[in-house]
């Protein structure tokens, strides 16, 4: 008889191995969906506030206006609109130019 109740014993025990090997599993891998869930938050959280700037940028008609014009070339009536395409020859903004344009001397050196 005692050797029956160290197998019944053995038996239990190894129920139990198995259903906590199983929960360790479960474990793991809610743990690895919850972090998956935590970086999608993080991402959106970040993409909202892009996204809240943005609203505060274009409360303001000046800058729903400037946006209009600069992406659909829109125009108020009596404006003239000019469209400079780039040329691979000439980039329409380099540090120089730029510089230029707030009247600081040039960053290269002039060739004499």
């Amino acid at each position: 008889m005692k050797l029956w109740h160290v197998g019944a014993v053995i038996g239990v025990v190894a129920i139990l191995v198995v259903g906590v090997w199983r929960l360790l599993e479960e474990k793991r891998t809610v743990e690895a969906e919850v972090a998956e869930l935590q970086g999608s938050v993080r991402a959106l959280a970040e993409e909202n506030a892009s996204l809240l700037e943005s609203i505060e940028y274009f409360k303001d008609p000046r800058n729903l206006v400037k946006e209009l014009k600069s992406q659909f070339n829109y125009r108020e009536e009596g404006e003239r609109l000019i469209i400079i395409p780039a040329s691979p020859d000439f980039p329409l903004r380099s540090r120089d130019s730029e510089a230029s344009l707030r009247g600081e001397p040039s960053a290269t050196p002039t060739q004499p």
